[in-house]
């Protein structure tokens, strides 16, 4: 009897479809050869902290270094019957086939369920497949390989398992205890270098100082239309922007005209990573969601390759598969297309074997899925498109490039050169499939040696702006890329190479964080919080909060799965950073924490001790109580200090009844206790129709208060007519009644027309022409 155990009961079944097994049992399906059961993800885990101590929470017990480590069955009751179930399924098996995911995760898992099974089997094979289509399964099954090929990668993700209990469970427990916090303060190998990067950036902004600076534009008449150009030189002072605008003259002599053709190659296939950035900037989706949907397609709908790859290579072997696809695509709804496929000469950009990891970069399969949701639907063909266009030919474009002479010029420092490009699409090629913002310029047909006049000279007052905020998006590629752009002198290239996490964690670690409430995700901007910031500033120049330090283990990790180091080497050298580096760095904050006393708000005596999940006031008569956290939110001295000198907090994550709710947080000196208010978002303006009460800004309207209460119906909402309305346009239509007249309106058949928003005699929107 052939066992096979999968990673989840959506695979098993795929596979037990494929090899026949049509008898469904309680845990598995089966046949007259095959027995297909299912794991639930990690169905054993490593033993808790309190297996190898009686007080794992005492710093004395600090560090915990399991020798050896030990694994259980989850405590899920659910688990624990599957687990029978692949036990007692085992112990007749003459082999037993892994066909969990094709990864490091998925042999961590096959393998620890392998470790506390009895079995007297000794044939172990592997399952290695990239799609889940029946051809893939069966081609599969024709060639299972050795299970012993793979242990290199087993010991690879052994090695992840391990180094992120060592750091993570040591690390926290050191820091939560060290620093006498009333909650778990997380530490974790990836997470927390992670959350640093949030916190940077954010920092990086609150403390930018905008420098203002000046630049001369330039607008040039022709016989067509006109054109601008920007000096090139940033002014420090208006007077020197305007002196030059005084200098160059009352026109531009075109001198010489420079045409270029410029090929622009294809782009690479999708990884995981690369997936969910575009996903987040197209679609705003979350890195979690779109490796949700990715799953989807893979495992329900078998319409794409496995998602959790870290490569954007095909194997060479796959070219046929490549031409197969394609001649697949051009039969559907993409024949209109058909003459941009490249299937004659197939381009190699994509095709290197030296590239592809475990697994190649995510493809299409020969499935044509139905019944896709919406999002899964954008996601796939993000997917094919990505693929067609892998596959299709360069995108070719002229650059035009006209050079000017000032004529008049009586300044005696050298002008720069005054230059403007333009481009000419020739062939779309490849972007035919993929949609790119593009700054490309129109220019007029300019004539040489020919004298345009300045329609216009204006000076621009600019300000120089800090980098953005990080999206989801971004956060991903400085995982990808180990922060470079925080500290790209430091980091070496092979560790920036292999990132920080791996691409299928990167989204949980993201969403461990929102948990945690170290970052709040705000109009697809990641922000930290109150604590998150003030942890921050705790660790920031820890070795755990350092990228560089990640991304090294990380790529440590990789030589382990390509078989240049060892499991026991690794283990030696993490066990010998938490015990010299991470560690004794936490204990450096003792000091800090040990015995601080804070000033009582209510008797003014510095006499508020720490009592773990409270402050007492040991003044006697006084005797205050202040409690650690409000509404399940925490709050450390710091923060508590500023509450206790008058200020108010903004507090996101605030819960009640498992709902969360932001405030703002503030200490009633009269009540002695913490207290909240929601943000005014009252306007100076009346309610036109009330006329009593002050308009109210909401996240998508402006609305008299009375309209939650049902006592005045007036509201108008921030998008209307199916366009979004800037807020000085609503404020104008709320004041005059009209707006200005506005392009960017489409009717039902899609085209676009202007007009304007008014309030009727009711006060109710209309559009006026």
């Amino acid at each position: 009897m052939i066992v096979v155990i999968a990673e989840k009961p959506s695979v098993a079944k795929t596979i037990a479809n494929t090899l026949g097994c049509n008898i469904k049992k309680d845990g598995y399906f089966t046949n007259d050869h095959y027995v297909i059961t299912w794991c639930y993800g990690h169905l054993v885990e490593l033993k808790k902290a309190s297996s190898y101590t009686d007080n794992p929470w005492d710093l004395k017990s600090i560090p915990i270094i399991p020798s050896p480590f030990e694994l259980t069955v989850k405590s899920d009751p659910g688990a624990r019957k599957q687990f029978k179930v692949i036990n007692n399924l085992s112990t007749n098996a003459d082999t037993i086939v892994n066909a969990c995911d094709a990864g490091r995760e998925g042999e961590l898992i096959f393998r620890y369920v392998l470790e506390l099974i009895k079995t007297p089997c000794s044939d172990f094979k592997r399952l290695w497949i990239s799609s889940l289509t029946k051809q893939a399964i069966s081609e599969g099954f024709k060639n299972l390989k050795d299970s012993s090929e793979y242990d290199n990668i087993y010991y690879s993700g052994k090695s992840r398992s391990q180094a992120d209990w060592l750091i993570g469970i040591n690390g926290t427990i050191a820091l939560t205890r060290t620093i006498k916090s009333n909650q778990l303060v997380s530490l974790g190998r990836v997470q927390t270098p992670t959350f640093a990067m949030v916190c940077k950036r954010y920092l990086e902004r609150s403390e930018f100082v905008s420098q203002p600076y000046f630049q001369a534009e330039l607008e040039l008449s022709s016989s067509s239309k006109s054109f601008k150009i920007l000096y090139p030189t940033h002014f420090k002072s208006k007077v020197d922007a305007e002196k030059l605008i005084d200098q160059i003259g009352d026109g531009l002599i075109c001198r010489d005209k420079q045409v270029k053709e410029q090929i622009e190659k294809q782009p690479l296939l999708f990884d995981l990573t690369q997936l969910q950035i575009k996903a987040n900037t197209l679609f705003k989706f979350s890195s979690q969601k779109t490796l949700n949907l990715a799953q989807s397609l893979y495992e329900r709908h078998k319409a794409i390759s496995y998602p959790r790859t870290d490569s954007k290579y095909i194997s060479e072997d796959m070219t046929s598969t490549v031409i197969l696809l394609l001649n697949h695509f051009k039969s559907n709804k993409y024949q209109d297309k058909a003459e941009f496929f490249n299937t004659d000469d197939l381009p190699k950009k994509a095709i290197d074997d030296s590239k592809v990891s475990d697994h190649h970069a995510i493809i299409p399969t020969e499935e044509f899925p139905e019944g896709l949701t919406p999002d899964e639907q954008l996601l796939y063909d993000l997917v094919v498109n990505q693929f067609l266009a892998c596959f299709s030919f360069v995108h070719v474009k002229t650059k035009t490039t006209f050079v000017f002479q000032a004529d008049g010029y009586s300044g005696e420092e050298p002008l720069e050169t005054l230059a403007i490009n333009g481009y000419v699409i020739e062939s779309m090629g490849w972007k035919t499939f993929v949609e790119e913002q593009t700054s490309d310029v129109l220019l007029p047909n300019l004539i040489l040696e020919k004298k345009y006049p300045f329609a216009s000279k204006l000076v621009l007052d600019k300000k120089t702006t800090p980098k953005p905020l990080l999206t989801e998006s971004s956060l991903l590629k400085l995982m990808e890329g180990a922060g470079r752009d925080f500290e790209e002198e430091e980091i070496p290239k092979d560790i920036r190479s292999q990132g920080i996490g791996r691409p299928a964690t990167r989204a949980g670690i993201i969403e461990r964080l929102l948990a945690v409430n170290y970052i709040v995700r705000t109009k697809n901007k990641l922000l930290p919080t109150e604590l998150g910031l003030s942890l921050f500033g705790h660790i920031k120049d820890f070795d755990i909060a350092s990228v560089k330090l990640t991304g090294k283990w990380e790529a440590a990790l990789n030589k382990i799965a390509e078989g240049t180091l060892t499991h026991s080497r690794f283990n030696e050298a993490i066990i010998e950073q938490l015990t010299e580096r991470v560690l004794p760095q936490i204990y450096t904050l003792k000091d800090h924490f040990k015995g601080e006393l804070i000033d009582c708000p209510k008797c003014k005596e510095k006499a508020l001790e720490n009592q773990g999940s409270f402050l007492l006031c040991n003044t006697s008569g006084c005797e205050l109580k202040v409690w650690r956290t409000y509404f399940k939110a925490p709050f450390d001295n710091q923060m508590l200090k500023r509450l206790f000198s008058g200020e108010t907090i903004e507090m996101k994550g605030l819960k009640h009844k498992a709902k969360s709710f932001a405030a703002n947080v503030f200490y009633n000196f009269e009540t002695n206790r913490l207290e909240h208010r929601f943000p005014d978002n009252k306007t100076d303006v009346s309610c036109p129709k009330c006329k009593v009460r002050k308009l109210v800004k909401y996240d998508k309207s402006y609305s008299c208060p009375g309209y939650k209460e049902k006592t005045c119906d007036f509201v108008v909402w921030k998008k209307m007519f199916n366009k979004n309305i800037p807020e000085k346009d609503i404020v104008m239509l709320i004041l005059e009644g009209k707006t200005k007249k506005m392009n960017g309106f489409k009717s039902k058949s899609g085209k676009s027309f202007q007009a304007s928003i008014g309030l009727d005699e009711n006060l109710k929107v209309k559009l006026i022409f």
